[in-house]
C-alpha cells in the first residue's frame, strides 16, 4: 500500500521544526506542548527527522539523570527497541544511573537499570559500583539502613567489613566491647558483611545494644542472622 503524504500547514511545518529543536535539547514537555498546540499528527512522530531528535533527547535526559523526560520521549514519541538498546543510549543510560546514585536518587537509578534494559554486566563495572558504595556508605552514615541495603542487593556491591568498620570508627569501638562479651560475634563480623551491618541500628547508641543483651542474650545470634533485626 502505497503510503500517502503527509501534508502540513504552513505553521505547522513551523512547529514541527521547533519542536524538532526543543525535543533535540531534552526538553520534551515543550515539544509535546508544542504538538498539541499545532495539532500535528502523530504521523509526524515517526518521521525520521523527528525520531532523531527524539533519539539525541534521550540521550540528554539520561545522561543528566532527567529519567522522567527520558520515559517520556520514550513512550510519547514511540522510539522502537533497536533504538533503546543502542550503544549511545545504553552510553548515556549508564551515565544517568550513575548521576542519579551520586545524588541518592535511588529509585530512578533502578528505573533506569530496568526501563532500558541495561545488562546485568552494567552493574558490576567499576563505575557503577563506586557510585553505588558510596551511596550505601552515606546512607549508613545517615542512618537510613533499609535504603542502604536495599543498594547493596540490587547493585550486588561489594564491599567488606573491613572496609565499613575503616569508615565508621564507632563500629571499631562496638565490636572492641563486643569481644570480650562474644569472641564468636566478634570473629563472625570480621568476615561477615551482613552481621557488621546489623550493628548499624545501634551506631549511635551502643549502649542501647548492650542493655538489650542483657534483657535478651539471644540478640547478638538474631543479628548475625538478620541484618534488618536492628
Amino acid at each position: 500500500i502505497e503510503k500517502k503524504e503527509l501534508i502540513l500547514t504552513p505553521e505547522q511545518e513551523k512547529a514541527k521544526g521547533e519542536m524538532i529543536e526543543r525535543l533535540a535539547r531534552g526538553w520534551t514537555d515543550d515539544a509535546l506542548e508544542i504538538k498539541d498546540e499545532f495539532f500535528l499528527p502523530e504521523e509526524v512522530i515517526t518521521a525520521p527527522e523527528v525520531q532523531t531528535a527524539a533519539k539525541e533527547g534521550m540521550i540528554q535526559g539520561l545522561a543528566q539523570g532527567r529519567i522522567d523526560s527520558a520515559l517520556k520521549i520514550k513512550d510519547r514519541f514511540s522510539l522502537p527497541e533497536e533504538v533503546i538498546t543502542a550503544p549511545e543510549i545504553q552510553t548515556a543510560a549508564k551515565e544517568g544511573m550513575i548521576r542519579c546514585l551520586a545524588q541518592g536518587w535511588i529509585g530512578d537509578a533502578l528505573e533506569i537499570k530496568d526501563k532500558f534494559s541495561l545488562p546485568e554486566g552494567f552493574i558490576t563495572t567499576p563505575e557503577v559500583q563506586t557510585a553505588a558504595k558510596e551511596r550505601m556508605i552515606q546512607c549508613l552514615a545517615q542512618g537510613r539502613i533499609d535504603s542502604a541495603l536495599e543498594i547493596k542487593d540490587k547493585f550486588s556491591v561489594k564491599i567488606t567489613p573491613q572496609e565499613l568498620i575503616a569508615r565508621f570508627p564507632e563500629i571499631q569501638t562496638l565490636l572492641s566491647r563486643l569481644q570480650t562479651l562474644s569472641p564468636s560475634f566478634y570473629q563472625q563480623a570480621q568476615k561477615s558483611i551482613e552481621t557488621t551491618l546489623g550493628l548499624f541500628p545501634f551506631r549511635q547508641n551502643p549502649d542501647l545494644l548492650f542493655q538489650t543483651i542483657e534483657v535478651n542474650p539471644f540478640l547478638l545470634s538474631a543479628i548475625e542472622a538478620n541484618p534488618r533485626f536492628g
